[in-house]
């Protein structure tokens, strides 16, 4: 069944307090049978339940908080919901009784804190979701952001958390990813990845949809770790490339594949392997063209060499950098008069 099925009745089976409990209550009296009340408690999860009316009303005072509610922010409304058709007036009844309701969002928002205080990445999605609620008409008005900002303030979001989010609403190219990630420009390395790591954790989907965020509005969880990504993509090649493009000095090959490395995740033990194997492939490829030997041969001389490959990568890992150095001067010479032979390939 889906999770705005039967949403008041099922709400009342709980017998919810406070504010939303009111709302609720007041729209079917308190009436219920106790067989009904045993059927909801059944089948219905209390804090998707919880999340699904407590995102109606709020959406509702958001949508009305610039004076009227427009035709696209209740298409937004609807589709960022996934509302069913045959369902759409129950949640119509909760969203149009909390936007002629008197009292205004910050009780709401107080209560859902108090749902939710163990749980902030669920509040975090909630602030998501009324900026996609908002920018529906394409322009988020004074009263909106300055509404989605005391909710945020409520929910015990800091400044920086709730400018991360609004920041993460930006395209790719547009957004700071400091912003994103809620870190100073002035942080090292280890803390800015540190910071990455843990908002990778708190917005993952799986994550959210354990604490109680139905799979309707999952999308936005979505959306924010693809901002956090994008962001952590750009800050770690800044961090780790700044340095050296400021220096304006050659970059040696090895420097970049070890940045794409450290940038891509990828352990030091399998990007040994996979750099040597790239080198080890462009010599066999050289010499099935020199010697030559047919593409057959060539695949059994790279697969008869995949023992030494991962030998040196064992061994290099192990080494430092003082164990770093090379002599063979005969290649550098012969490197050098490169250039000047009339057929360059393979000549030197």
């Amino acid at each position: 069944m889906s999770i705005w099925g039967s949403l008041i009745g099922g709400f009342v089976g709980f017998s919810f307090a406070g504010p939303i409990g009111a709302l609720i209550g007041s729209m079917v009296g308190g009436k219920i049978s106790s067989a009904r009340r045993s059927d909801f408690q059944k089948n219905f999860t209390p804090p998707r339940q919880v999340f699904a009316i407590s995102l109606i009303i709020l959406t509702a005072k958001l949508a009305k908080a610039d004076g009227y509610v427009s035709k696209e922010e209740l298409i937004a409304i609807k589709d960022k919901l996934k509302i069913p058709e045959h369902e759409i007036d129950q949640v119509g009844k909760i969203f149009n009784k909390a936007k002629e309701d008197s009292l205004g969002y910050e009780p709401y928002a107080q209560q859902i804190t108090q749902i939710y205080k163990n749980n902030p990445q669920v509040l975090d999605e909630v602030i998501n979701i009324l900026f996609y609620i908002a920018e529906a008409d394409r322009k988020v008005s004074d009263s909106e952001l300055t509404m989605i900002r005391k909710i945020a303030k409520i929910f015990g979001l800091s400044e920086s958390q709730f400018e991360g989010i609004k920041e993460s609403r930006k395209s790719s190219d547009k957004l700071n990813p400091y912003i994103v990630l809620g870190c100073d420009p002035n942080d090292d390395f280890a803390t800015i990845r540190k910071k990455y790591l843990q908002l990778s954790k708190e917005h993952h989907p799986d994550v959210l949809m354990n604490k109680g965020v139905p799979q309707e509005v999952i999308e936005e969880s979505k959306k924010k770790m693809r901002a956090i990504n994008s962001a952590w993509e750009n800050k770690k090649f800044d961090e780790l490339m700044g340095p050296v493009l400021k220096a304006d000095i050659p970059i040696a090959y090895p420097v970049v594949v070890a940045v794409a490395m450290v940038s891509s995740g990828i352990p030091l033990k399998f990007g040994l392997v996979a750099y040597l194997h790239a080198f080890v492939s462009n010599l066999v490829s050289a010499g099935m063209r020199l010697i030559p030997l047919g593409q057959s041969a060539g695949q059994k001389v790279l697969s008869d060499l995949q023992g030494k490959v991962q030998e040196a990568a064992v061994n290099a890992e192990k080494r430092t950098l003082d164990d770093l150095g090379s002599t063979a001067p005969v290649i550098d010479w012969a490197s050098s008069n490169h250039e000047t032979q009339y057929t360059r390939l393979f000549r030197s």
